[in-house]
């Protein structure tokens, strides 16, 4: 009984490696152009897509269908949709062209209406995010600005020097409490809701395309010109791990809604999902001939994914089979205290009182800095670790535990 039991997990794991599958696809243009925005409405029914110039198309389709249920096309004298998104009320629209005009779509009645177009007062614009309320939205532009805007009227109530050049991306946090931006001088910058900084994350070697809070807003998520992904620790403002496997510029990042996923689309002309506690790939894929992936989107209501491509396709994708079977998940979280730490930690874990357990802490590089047999109490002596975020690992007989931990000297 034992063997078949264990066949039958390896069996279940190959697939979760191999399977997704394409549910519709779409032209973002009548032309050829390329994808540069997607998002999911709140109930997750419909997608957004904004394509490349000219003249620009907004366009919305229906999820389980795949119809084009409304479209929008930008002035002649506008440029690219660089960042398009749904409030979570369901009440606007918003659409970031390129050339700095912030234009805002009135939803309360089914289609969306125009309601007004605001100039941010910079060449250029790339990211847009509403807060959880659905009262604030925030732009990241050209001229180093994040300017935060009152939804309901478009009146400016904060203009932000963030960064030392474009600001590629900015991101509401869950609680509303915070926003993070990314910038073309290679950093992170984590604020609170009014705008003012509260630190600054720095790691990457290149321009940071994408940031995003983790689903309980304790962690920050990057990617980067520099190929890689990265998870910070918000609260410190230190590294976690790095993120390694994409041949190219990681130009886009989505968190799954349960929080164990990362999805990222790159222009090495992939999207993949990394499970955000192994930090390992679950999945590569895209459409023969697709191409570069510029934007990526998960559904806040199931497994589906949407991606924007180069070959101006909207793609939706049904991921279920990769990231849904968790019956048979022997994964637990590890309380660790006192966290952060100095000397010393004692950890507890939700498997049995019993179970034995073998540790590692690993490094942000995912170096493995200290293993061996977790003792009856439970403590670890850190004191010769240098300072740090680090993962715990803890691997029991039917249990494996993991968790985070702050070093401090």
């Amino acid at each position: 009984m034992k063997k078949i039991i264990f066949i039958f997990l390896i069996f279940i794991s190959v697939n979760k490696l191999s399977a997704q599958s394409l549910i519709w696809n779409n032209l973002s243009h009548p032309d050829m152009r390329e994808v540069y925005g997607v998002a999911f409405s709140a109930d997750g029914t419909k997608v957004l897509s904004g394509s490349e110039c000219t003249e620009t198309r907004l366009r919305m389709w229906d999820v389980p269908t795949g119809s084009m249920l409304w479209e929008y096309q930008l002035s002649s004298t506008l440029m690219c949709t660089a960042g398009v998104k749904f409030s979570s009320n369901g009440n606007w629209l918003a659409a970031l062209e390129e050339l700095g005009y912030l234009l805002m779509f009135d939803l309360t009645s089914g289609t969306p209406t125009l309601a007004y177009t605001v100039y941010t007062g910079t060449v250029g614009a790339f990211s847009v995010d509403f807060s959880p309320a659905g009262d604030k939205v925030v732009t990241g532009c050209t001229n180093n600005k994040m300017i935060i805007y009152d939804v309901a009227s478009g009146t400016q109530l904060n203009n932000v020097t963030a960064h030392t050049g474009y600001v590629f991306s900015v991101s509401w946090s869950h609680n509303g409490q915070y926003i993070v931006s990314g910038g073309q001088d290679n950093t992170i910058k984590l604020w609170d809701s009014a705008g003012n900084l509260i630190s600054t994350l720095s790691g990457h070697t290149g321009d940071v395309y994408d940031v995003k809070f983790s689903m309980n807003d304790d962690f920050i998520i990057s990617g980067s010109q520099d190929n890689t992904i990265k998870i910070w620790d918000r609260a410190s403002g230190l590294l976690v791990h790095t993120i390694t496997g994409h041949a190219n510029d990681v130009r886009s990042i989505a968190v799954s809604p349960d929080g164990n996923y990362i999805l990222s689309g790159s222009t090495d002309a992939t999207s993949r999902i990394w499970d955000f506690n192994t930090h390992n790939q679950v999945a590569s894929f895209n459409q023969s001939g697709a191409g570069n992936i510029y934007t990526v989107a998960w559904s806040p209501t199931e497994n589906k994914v949407v991606t924007g491509a180069q070959n101006n396709m909207v793609l939706l994708w049904d991921i279920g089979s990769l990231v849904g079977v968790n019956e048979i998940s022997t994964v637990s979280k590890a309380a660790i205290s006192p966290n952060p730490s100095r000397d010393m930690i004692t950890i507890s874990t939700n498997g049995s009182d019993r179970e034995e357990y073998y540790f590692e802490i690993i490094s942000s590089s995912g170096k493995i800095m200290k293993s061996g047999e977790l003792l009856n109490q439970n403590s670890i002596d850190i004191s010769e670790l240098p300072a740090a975020v680090y993962s715990i690992r803890l691997t029991g007989i039917a249990t494996t535990a993991r968790g985070y931990f702050v070093k401090v000297n």
